[in-house]
């Protein structure tokens, strides 16, 4: 698909956005820079994937998963993308999260998901994100336990 179409399909959608982040690495560059000129910095964050940052969104979010502030949806190919992602520990101690690159992408869903928390713990004071009641993404609410899943050790 190309950019034009790209970049018009996400600013109809982040216009009803609070706040959103965007991977801004490689080729989502030209598109997050037309976006943030578009609907300007205070409502789009747009991400550098360093290693760093890796490190930061998914560590983040395996907190969130594991302290049940977060619950990780019912579905199979984000569940399989956040299997996928592994943290390795380079010979030189550098921490890398890396994800096999498959024909159904190299952990879109994970990383979208990454970003979505990451947008969420940036919205500003007072405008619908609270610690008193936490998200509970995909939460089923006749189910009086948490959900287990095959994933409970993922990213040791």
């Amino acid at each position: 698909m190309p950019y034009p179409e790209q970049e018009e399909i996400l600013a109809e959608r982040l216009q009803r956005a609070r706040y959103a982040a965007i991977d801004s690495t490689g080729l989502g560059g030209p598109i997050s820079e037309h976006l943030a000129k578009r609907l300007g910095d205070y409502k789009l964050d747009a991400v550098n994937f360093t290693n760093d940052r890796k490190r930061e969104l998914f560590s983040r979010a395996k907190k969130a998963f594991q302290s049940q502030k977060v619950r990780i949806p019912a579905n199979g190919k984000l569940r399989d993308d956040l299997a996928s992602i592994q943290r390795i520990v380079t010979p030189q101690g550098l921490v890398k999260f890396i994800a096999a690159r498959t024909r159904d992408g190299h952990a879109d869903r994970a990383t979208a998901l990454a970003l979505a928390m990451h947008a969420a713990g940036k919205i500003p004071e007072g405008m619908g994100i609270s610690e008193q009641s936490p998200a509970r993404v995909g939460e089923n609410r006749r189910r009086h336990c948490p959900m287990r899943t095959r994933f409970a050790g993922a990213w040791r």
